[in-house]
């Protein structure tokens, strides 16, 4: 749940701050994915976890 004082502290950013905020979030969300995967598939190598994270959020494998 978002805060009226949070909704404030993020509308004072400066763009290039929000974007920073939200590209840290966007790693941890991978992170999070990864160590999960992790978890459910510890026989799979570095590659198979990244691989299957991609699958996850519809990103096709290159």
């Amino acid at each position: 749940m978002t805060s009226d004082g949070d909704l404030l502290a993020v509308s004072r950013l400066t763009p290039e701050a929000k974007l920073r905020v939200l590209s840290g979030m966007i790693h941890q969300a991978w992170t999070l994915k990864e160590a999960w995967l992790r978890l459910r598939h510890p026989e799979a190598s570095d590659a198979e976890i990244r691989r299957r994270a991609r699958e996850m959020v519809g990103e096709r494998s290159s």
